[in-house]
């Protein structure tokens, strides 16, 4: 059954507040240097399968769908640390009513997308990279922020929530490319994890 966006962030705040409490204590600067992180390490996880001649359609397509879920359970959790409402901001970016479910999202945004058209262009590899480059690009924006946090020079809050909106939107319309059914997935990454924490 699909999940609305606002269901799926519970169920991170849940998932992290049981799994991942030495990460959910941490302060708010750090957390988000944690998050800034993953992105650069699915970031990099993407660019070694483009640069693997070796790799096989289908041994990219199971590495570019975990990497998406991946990337969309750090985005679910970017969205609690700054206190983002993901269903409520993208209804009115897309002029919208009415609750907004992970899997019909897509239909608001697919006619006449231009990233749509450059995520799904080419083969494989191709589109590979244009995931990549679009992942890198908002990734290293978030590293930077990060980095600035560093030298005390503050950050700019509505620019990163911004960013994290469309790394979410990047996200959801790879993953329609890619066939990747984000509740299921999500639902499954959880249980692994819940699985290895006795309490």
């Amino acid at each position: 059954m699909s999940k609305t966006l606002f269901d799926l962030q519970e169920q991170q705040l849940k998932h992290d507040m049981k799994c991942h409490r030495d990460v959910f204590f941490l302060s708010h600067q750090d957390r988000f240097k944690h998050i800034a992180l993953h992105y650069g390490k699915y970031s990099k996880r993407l660019a070694d399968l483009v640069l693997n001649p070796r790799t096989t359609a289908i041994e990219c397509k199971n590495i570019v769908e975990k990497t998406l879920v991946d990337t969309m359970i750090m985005i679910l959790n970017s969205g609690e640390l700054l206190q983002i409402d993901f269903e409520e901001v993208l209804r009115e970016k897309l002029n919208i009513e009415g609750t907004l479910f992970i899997d019909n999202f897509l239909l608001f945004l697919k006619p006449n997308n231009d990233l749509y058209e450059f995520l799904n262009k080419g083969n494989y590899q191709e589109m590979t990279i244009n995931l990549m480059l679009e992942m890198v690009s908002i990734s290293g924006f978030m590293q930077k922020s990060a980095e600035e946090l560093d030298h005390l020079m503050g950050i700019n809050r509505e620019q990163i929530k911004n960013q994290t909106v469309e790394f979410l939107t990047l996200v959801i319309i790879a993953g329609s490319i890619w066939n990747v059914n984000f509740t299921s997935e999500l639902e499954k990454r959880w249980k692994e994890i819940e699985q290895k924490v006795i309490l």
